[in-house]
């Protein structure tokens, strides 16, 4: 039995009503997918209807009639679009190289004249050879209302430069895309803009793992590109699993404008390389995770968060003549009762302890003694002394240490580790 087009209408009106916090506003894509009945109904429906695209790649819900759809209804010049493209199982490629590129191909051909209505546009593939195939598609355009672009890849199949020398975002707010790819944009002899000066952003630098180590980043061309957009801009920095060259980096640019900076399973050589290129005031926050530091070096963060550090010589190398204030420690096998007593008696470059000025401590998990802890509260007590003490997932300690550490901080939580007793 066929419904007439007015009642398709007051399901898709009634469907869109009945939304609940966090799920997507505008829901007649959805429905476009039950028939092309429904499709072409859902088509009379006004643009904010259609305000909303995800594309999955993998799955049999892949319809180019629905996609050609969505780009071919009438909008306004202020009637936006987001587009949400990628697989549904990430893990697992279902696709070769070819498929997702031909795939891919097809809603990048449709979208192509609607660039400059996109605010947000989120591509993430299997194989990195896609970005690089369908990135023309963007070169040269002018995507004055983009607020958020993502372009991100598991399996670096291609380590080719993107096809893009002129490319204009001018508000972009955050920016997912694998480390090469961001290099290959802000190389100076391209005409790429992603913010105006002054403009907040968040930048994430996602996997880029070549098949040989040939095809690894210079780290000196990584941190130049970071210049290039750290200039006038203030950032949150995240560089994620990225294979980077032995390259030593020369030291001669800054970066003046980190807000935050994150690193998680980077080369150890690399940290103090960046490091040594930090020059922030504005820098308060920097995470370490599952990372090794392989020398010495200083962050000038207020907050240092470390994550997964194995090494107690690596850890100490990133907090030994560190100058801020809470250090958060969190599944560090590192962070022993080495550590803590150098902590407690000494720094490199003055007579004081590692961490000379911290007074917050925040440890979960890792695998230090409580009498350890002890130890260095009391030797700092004073001049070096530890305002803030919080364990999580700690050894058992007795109500008598427990009185200790409360009368020796100023605030103090200890959560002990639950223990697994088999049946």
């Amino acid at each position: 039995m066929s419904l007439p087009a007015e009642v398709l209408l007051m399901i898709f009106y009634w469907t869109h009503q009945g939304g609940w916090p966090g799920s997507e506003a505008y829901t007649a894509y959805k429905l476009a997918f039950v028939c092309r009945t429904w499709l072409e109904v859902a088509a009379m429906m006004k643009a904010e209807y259609w305000g909303f695209l995800r594309v999955i790649t993998d799955e049999p819900t892949f319809l180019p009639s629905v996609i050609r759809r969505f780009f071919s209804i009438p909008r306004g010049e202020d009637d936006l679009i987001k587009l949400v493209i990628g697989p549904q199982h990430k893990d697992s490629p279902s696709l070769t190289p070819s498929q997702e590129q031909a795939r891919l191909n097809l809603v990048m051909e449709c979208m192509k004249p609607h660039l400059g209505r996109v605010s947000d546009l989120q591509m993430d593939t299997f194989y990195r050879s896609t970005i690089v195939t369908v990135s023309h598609f963007m070169d040269g355009a002018d995507m004055d209302h983009l607020n958020r672009l993502w372009l991100v890849s598991q399996v670096t199949d291609d380590t080719s430069p993107l096809q893009i020398s002129s490319l204009k975002c001018p508000y972009i707010e955050s920016l997912d895309i694998d480390a090469q790819s961001f290099v290959n944009l802000m190389d100076p002899t391209h005409n790429v803009s992603f913010t105006e000066d002054d403009q907040d952003a968040e930048i994430r630098l996602t996997r880029y793992r070549p098949p040989t180590s040939t095809g690894a980043i210079s780290p000196s061309r990584l941190v130049e590109a970071l210049v290039a957009l750290d200039k006038h801009n203030i950032i949150s920095l995240t560089i994620e699993d990225v294979e980077l060259s032995q390259e030593r980096y020369g030291g001669g640019s800054r970066l003046v404008n980190l807000d935050s900076l994150t690193l998680r399973k980077i080369d150890g050589s690399f940290v103090p390389m960046i490091c040594q290129a930090l020059d922030s005031r504005e820098l308060s926050f920097v995470e370490i995770n599952s990372s090794e530091i392989t020398s010495h070096y200083q962050l000038p963060a207020v907050d240092l968060y470390l994550t997964g550090v194995q090494s107690s010589t690596s850890l100490l190398y990133g907090i030994q003549d560190w100058k801020g204030i809470k250090l958060f420690v969190k599944d560090c096998p590192g962070f022993d009762d080495w550590v803590l007593g150098a902590m407690a008696f000494f720094g490199m470059k003055d007579n004081g302890p590692a961490c000379g000025i911290m007074n917050q401590l925040v440890i979960y998990g890792c695998s230090f003694s409580a009498p350890a802890l002890q130890r260095m509260c009391e030797m700092r007590y004073g001049k070096y002394g530890i305002d803030h003490l919080e364990v999580r997932d700690g050894p058992e300690i007795d109500d008598d240490l427990r009185r200790w550490f409360t009368e020796h901080t100023l605030a103090f939580e200890w959560q002990a580790r639950e223990l697994c007793i088999d049946a």
